[in-house]
């Protein structure tokens, strides 16, 4: 619970640029719109030289980075995962020459755009880091779950990607629709889903007849939400499974709850008491054989943060605290005053 970001896949390409003509974003819309972006933000203010992380706005299938010479364009596939805010970014200049890294599925997080040259004092950007969620590390939400994504990863040359290289990029995302003239004999199917729902019978057919020994699954974690707790594992390796049994009880209770679930990697049980002290377990099912059970993973529902008032105003360094009651005070001192002016 003391994750603050996560980069499962994180590339540093050997892209480079002088900060004088910057690295640009090239990435495509959900209104079919491609479209780039200069990170020329240190030209503005010096501040932001080095970013730890942006890009994190709608994009529709692929991001390209360029120095105008060379490329990298990074594509996301629908199918196995997606993210409307995919591949956040971060930025570094040493020695006048900017470096990127790209963050696919991941989640990056730091300091925030400096607005010092807009006239800004910088608390407004404390408060909103203190008050905002919004603004909190999220490297939590991943809550330890293996991902499973595929990437079309293209280096390319010049500038913007070629054009046969944003359609191949928009083919890997979104797969147009097939419709198939033909099936394997005894198969009676036209689209894929079909096909797919014909091979996922056939896996769990193989399930039932495998005779290799059940394993419980690994990397079990419970993690605590208001009123819930989230749990997830990872799929055991030696053999497949039909589902999962998961038990529950109050830590000072000696009768465990019990349900059994479809072969997911992810169970979220809510109706539960923030903070009591819970214990959970899960065994592998096929058919009607089980595994042993996994250990024991203790979890107390209940928000991960406090988000009270006080607990706000704590996170707010006291400096800033000073500045912020000293200009209240002499705006209020000023007002009065104008008012006491013929």
């Amino acid at each position: 619970m003391r994750w603050e970001e996560t980069a499962p896949f994180q590339l540093t390409p050997a892209l480079t640029a002088p900060a004088a003509t910057p690295l640009r974003v090239w990435k495509h819309n959900y209104l079919g719109i491609t479209s780039f972006y200069d990170l020329n933000y240190g030209q503005f203010n010096p501040k932001n030289r080095s970013l730890d992380a942006f890009n994190h706005q709608v994009t529709a299938g692929w991001v390209a980075v360029s120095n105008g010479k060379q490329g990298l364009l990074v594509g996301e596939n629908a199918q196995t995962l997606a993210s409307m805010a995919f591949c956040p970014l971060r930025l570094r200049e040493k020695e006048a020459q900017q470096t990127i890294s790209l963050n696919p599925f991941g989640s990056y997080y730091g300091k925030q755009f400096d607005y010092s040259h807009l006239g800004g004092n910088g608390n407004g950007t404390v408060i909103m880091q203190a008050f905002s969620g919004a603004l909190a590390p999220n490297g939590p939400s991943f809550n330890g779950e293996t991902l499973h994504f595929s990437l079309l990863i293209a280096p390319y040359s010049g500038d913007e990607p070629p054009q046969e290289l944003q359609d191949f990029a928009a083919a890997h995302f979104y797969a147009p629709g097939v419709i198939l003239h033909a099936a394997p004999p005894g198969l009676e199917a036209s689209t894929l889903g079909e096909i797919a729902g014909y091979i996922a019978d056939e896996k769990n057919r193989a399930a039932l007849a495998a005779d290799t020994p059940l394993t419980p699954p690994s990397a079990f974690l419970a993690n605590p939400s208001t009123g819930a707790v989230d749990l997830v594992w990872d799929a055991p390796r030696e053999g497949p499974v039909t589902g999962y049994e998961v038990q529950w009880r109050a830590a000072a209770d000696s009768t465990w709850q019990s349900v059994h679930i479809v072969p997911l990697t992810r169970w979220h049980k809510n109706g539960l008491t923030d903070g009591q002290p819970m214990q959970f377990k899960i065994r592998s099912v096929r058919g009607e054989a089980h595994s042993n059970w996994s250990p024991e993973q203790p979890c107390t529902p209940g928000a991960v943060t406090d988000s009270s008032v006080l607990a706000m105003f704590s996170r707010v360094p006291g400096w800033t605290m000073v500045k912020i009651i000293s200009l209240s005070l002499w705006s209020l001192l000023r007002a009065k005053i104008q008012e006491k002016k013929p």
